[in-house]
């Protein structure tokens, strides 16, 4: 990592891209599959800790245009670029090209990527772009908190509820924007009032109360239905919502913990959290390939456990995708990630 590089880390607030980059790589063990208990609980609250991360560096924009199209070129940009990216690896891997190919493009702009055999995440930015604009709008055009509450819980359950009545998706993640404006919200209300994220000066008391918010809201995770903003499955959704909350202070916790007493690893998690947006992008194809490699003839794991397995496949995807972040930096291949 250059000079450059540490010293952009070090003018950000350096907790929130630890908890970034600790939500990186919950997302990469999430698209493993590693089993449907360990996947309820990844889900339930890794990608709404984005949006609530979002929502706490929220600042009402003085320009409304300018912010938009600020918006548009950071996660518009590498949505349609690598979109097209991965239609085209989609069309080349199947026997009718151009078929395959204006199949993909559909999915890219009306279904959220959803058919597409390499998508990584990136229905997230377009989600985002709508999450942050629609936020923005109602916080510079209704002024009473009251009026704006509701504005913004309506828009939630509409998200949330879409799936269930209506037989289409939106185009470019719109209803998963919609459903996810709430955690945005409180991102933004986190931010207003600090002194909720704070715990007893005493480490043992705090240890104790953040292990019985793990226990107990763990427990409530795998009561509820599975949470997928992406997919629109929802389940009871305030238990979703307050699923997502606790578990994002939680990490929010131990990343406060890395920041202050673990050197040896926060450098890792800064990095990976600095450059989500890359990892966001590439996850995918990378653990496919890695997957493609380590499962086929050049690597034969046939005598080893699933576990190891998985942790193999886990740990060289991370390594690849960490050895890739300088090629997309550096060079003008910068361009495909909105910058």
């Amino acid at each position: 990592m250059t000079v450059e590089v540490c010293n952009n880390m070090e003018r950000r607030i350096e907790f929130i891209d630890i908890l970034k980059g600790l939500g990186i790589v919950l997302m990469v063990l999430g698209h493993l599959h590693l089993s449907n208990t360990l996947n309820r609980f990844i889900y339930a609250f890794h990608m709404p800790l984005f949006f609530i991360i979002s929502g706490y560096l929220y600042r009402r924009p003085a320009c409304l245009k300018n912010y938009s199209l600020k918006k548009v070129k950071v996660l518009m940009s590498p949505y349609l670029l690598w979109g097209c990216v991965y239609s085209v690896i989609a069309a080349i891997l199947t026997p009718h090209f151009f078929i395959s190919f204006w199949k993909s493009i559909v999915a890219v702009f009306f279904k959220g990527t959803y058919d597409l055999p390499v998508e990584s995440a990136l229905w997230f930015l377009p989600a985002m772009l709508w999450t942050s604009l629609f936020y923005a709008l109602i916080d510079k055009t209704i002024y009473s908190n009251n009026k704006k509450v509701f504005v913004l819980i309506l828009l939630t359950l509409l998200g949330c509820s879409w799936t269930n009545y209506i037989p289409f998706r939106l185009p470019l993640a719109l209803d998963s924007a919609l459903s996810a404006i709430g955690f945005y919200f409180i991102g933004h209300c986190v931010k207003e009032h600090k002194k909720v994220l704070e715990l007893p000066e005493r480490d043992l008391t705090a240890f104790m109360l953040v292990t019985v918010f793990i226990i107990i809201d763990g427990v409530l995770i795998l009561k509820n239905n599975t949470l997928n903003i992406r997919a629109g499955i929802w389940g009871y959704i305030p238990l979703s919502y307050f699923n997502a909350t606790i578990y994002t202070w939680i990490f929010y916790r131990i990343a406060v913990l890395i920041d202050r007493k673990l050197n040896f690893v926060k450098r890792t998690f800064l990095f990976i959290g600095y450059n989500s947006i890359i990892y966001l992008c590439i996850n995918h194809l990378v653990l496919k390939m890695v997957m493609k490699v380590i499962k086929g003839k050049f690597f034969p794991l046939e005598n080893y456990s699933y576990a190891i397995e998985s942790l193999l496949i886990f740990i060289c995807s991370i390594l690849i995708m960490c050895l890739f972040v300088p090629v997309f930096t550096k060079t003008r291949f910068r361009f495909m990630f909105g910058k």
